[in-house]
Parts: structure tokens; C-alpha cells; sequence
């Protein structure tokens, strides 16, 4: 059992634990959110996976997911450029991305069916042909890069 499912089951009166400006959810509905992720991700075997999302819901729920599989996060910014956006994915050696359906699928990437229909606003693609996998610290769970260089931008993590 989830943290999120063991916290909600403590205090199960109902009540709300995150908001955005078009939901809320609840402890179930959280967990149920991301059990959902987490069963997308297993089956597209996910191991390092990019996201281009807006901060809210959503991202939380498939970052909590990308954790639960053991799998790396790499959240990208809205504002990258492509060029910022091509390195990040390429250092880190990202396998899938998710994006908003309203973005175009990128070159060298292929849209994948997903299991659950319950999030039609994402969209999960897998890179064709990855090339040299970029070797990790044992334990690297995040990788975020600031946007210091406007063609390569740095890793933090």
C-alpha cells in the first residue's frame, strides 16, 4: 500500500488534499491517479522519463508514479527552446517523454497506446533508436537543469 493510500485511509472524512484551479482530489482519487501512471509507465517499461508539463496535478501525480517504479524523473520547462530541450533529453538519456496532446509528437519519437484513457491530455512517446545510455549515480531519482546556457542547459541534480 501507497504512503498516499496509508495517509488517506488515516483520515478518510473526504476532504480535498490538492487543488488547482479546474480540481480536486482527494486522498483516493490521488492514489487512484497515480496507480493509473504507475501502470502506464510499467507498461512502456518507463525508466528514465521526461515531462513537459505545466506545475500543477498532473505533473505531482506522474511524478509521484515515475518515484514508485523506480524510475528517473526529468521534468523539462515550459520556456525551454528546442535546442535546451534536445540536449536535456539527450544527457540524460530519456527513453520516454510524456507531453500535452496539443504538442506535436517530435521527430525520432513515436506516440504509444496507453492502458488507461483516463488522462487524454497526455500523451507518452518512446525514442527511436536511443543511442548511448548516460550511466547514473546509484539512488538518482530527479535530474533538473537550469536554463544558465541558452544552448546547453546545466544539470542541478
Amino acid at each position: 500500500m501507497s504512503l498516499i493510500a496509508q495517509a488517506w485511509q488515516a483520515r478518510s472524512d473526504g476532504a480535498a488534499w490538492l487543488f488547482s484551479a479546474t480540481e480536486s482530489l482527494d486522498g483516493a482519487q490521488l492514489d487512484a491517479r497515480v496507480a493509473a501512471w504507475v501502470a502506464r509507465l510499467q507498461a512502456v517499461q518507463a525508466q528514465r522519463v521526461a515531462s513537459r508539463l505545466d506545475n500543477g496535478i498532473d505533473w505531482l501525480c506522474l511524478d509521484l508514479a515515475i518515484h514508485a517504479i523506480g524510475g528517473v524523473h526529468v521534468p523539462l520547462p515550459v520556456f525551454f527552446s528546442p535546442a535546451q530541450i534536445q540536449h536535456a533529453i539527450d544527457s540524460a538519456s530519456v527513453d520516454v517523454w510524456v507531453l500535452p496532446t496539443a504538442q506535436p509528437v517530435p521527430s525520432g519519437w513515436r506516440a504509444l497506446a496507453l492502458p488507461s484513457a483516463d488522462s487524454p491530455s497526455r500523451v507518452c512517446c518512446r525514442c527511436e533508436g536511443q543511442g548511448v545510455v548516460t550511466p547514473l549515480h546509484a539512488g538518482t531519482q530527479v535530474i533538473t537543469y537550469t536554463s544558465a546556457r541558452p544552448r546547453s542547459p546545466r544539470v542541478s541534480a
